[in-house]
């Protein structure tokens, strides 16, 4: 996946598993915010700690999924389709909102 492709994730895309069924749509993307070329930063965003907000059901009232962007494998026009299956990722606790949210842009 490349770095580019992951910014074209926006609000109200659909999210899609590596099958092609539908999990819900994204509702926010949160990114740590890039350090400035030049500046060296231990700490340093990754793809395992920027996060979509999936929510799912009629008019997105169901679940709240917030997987990272680490499992995106392809980003196209109007969706985003994931590495895995919905019952793979299901079992890995991404229903549980991060309580590093707040601190994401």
């Amino acid at each position: 996946m490349q770095e580019f492709q992951l910014t074209w994730i926006k609000p109200d895309m659909d999210v899609c598993d590596r099958n092609g069924d539908k999990i819900g749509s994204v509702t926010r993307v949160y990114r740590h915010a890039l350090v400035p070329a030049g500046e060296s930063d231990t700490s340093s965003p990754s793809h395992d700690t920027d996060l979509m907000e999936v929510s799912t059901g009629l008019l997105g009232l169901g679940k709240h999924f917030y997987i990272p962007l680490s499992a995106v494998s392809e980003v196209i026009r109007d969706a985003v389709f994931l590495a895995m299956t919905q019952d793979e990722f299901e079992g890995k606790g991404w229903a549980i909102k991060p309580t590093s949210l707040d601190e994401m842009h």
